[in-house]
């Protein structure tokens, strides 16, 4: 036998209900747990558990979260992926489910027929995903998450970069002083080529006293922790007349290395403004005919 996620802890495959409730009802609780607690496969990993309600739903779970659960009527309900769980929850409903499943753009697909279209269809994360299935088929999706993905709009994003331009120009004429106030051994701006005094006035970091500064400093656009708010935050500094707003956004970015030139400041721009302003920038198109596509806009469509 092949390993796998499944003979590796010793789940059941358990497609059907039926089945499902046949090996809850003989699978023995570990004793000495309560609430009860039924391992779905060895006994060792109790943390895979299969249990069963008044209601006669059977429900697979992994440590406090449900993954998915069996209905009376036949139907699965799966449970939408956790992002720290994705992998895990993919094999475990490709193996026990006998789900046909794929770990793909940061979702989970499964192969499943969709409005009478079969294909590859994502799982809704934080929602219940319901599917039915006859023998010998795919399984249906009864309330599909169509795939949505983004695309350009032109005539947003140029009145945007309208909107933009004047701190452009700010950021270039600010970069040129700058190199002539560095030394030739400096080739990127960095934490040293800014006074601690300099910044800690801006930001009103210093009242901590010495080394507090950095560890507050605001995340830099495009990285995992560039969230909704900062981008709004940053953009109110970039569009302000004021000029201590715009030097504060050119002091924002300036220590993550990504104001190495003008070119390189439009690109700090466009992203900044791709997070913040999405309902202008962006258009969104539902696909239904079943295919894995990757949504190249998706971190900066969430409203996060």
């Amino acid at each position: 036998m092949a390993l796998s996620y499944r003979t590796l802890n010793g789940f059941p495959h358990l497609p059907y209900y039926e089945r499902a409730a046949e090996w809850e009802a003989k699978v023995i609780p570990i004793r000495g747990r309560s609430p009860e607690v039924k391992p779905l496969g060895r006994r060792n990993q109790s943390h895979h558990a299969i249990s069963r309600d008044a209601a006669g739903v059977i429900t697979i779970s992994r440590g406090r979260d449900p993954l998915f659960a069996y209905r009376p009527d036949g139907s699965i309900l799966v449970h939408g992926p956790r992002w720290s769980q994705k992998a895990v929850e993919c094999e475990i409903i490709g193996e026990v489910l006998g789900f046909i499943t794929k770990s793909e753009h940061n979702q989970i697909w499964v192969e499943c027929i969709a409005d009478g279209v079969s294909g590859w269809y994502p799982l809704r994360k934080g929602i219940e995903n319901i599917f039915t299935r006859a023998a010998h088929s795919l399984p249906t999706f009864v309330n599909p998450n169509f795939l949505t993905t983004h695309v350009i709009n032109r005539a947003g994003m140029k009145e945007v970069r309208r909107r933009y331009k004047p701190f452009l120009a700010y950021t270039t004429a600010m970069l040129k002083l700058r190199r002539e106030e560095t030394t030739p051994g400096q080739r990127n701006f960095d934490r040293n080529t800014i006074s601690e005094d300099e910044y800690g006035e801006i930001f009103g970091w210093n009242e901590r006293g010495p080394g507090t500064r950095w560890a507050k400093m605001p995340n830099a656009p495009g990285s995992w922790a560039f969230s909704l708010f900062d981008a709004q935050q940053l953009a109110a500094l970039m569009l302000s007349d004021v000029p201590a707003d715009q030097y504060r956004a050119f002091l924002w970015l300036l220590p993550h290395r990504v104001l190495i030139s003008p070119n390189a400041a439009k690109a700090v721009v466009e992203k900044v403004l791709l997070k913040a302003h999405p309902e202008e920038v962006l258009l969104p198109r539902m696909h239904k005919d079943g295919k894995r596509r990757k949504d190249a806009y998706a971190w900066a469509s969430k409203s996060v």
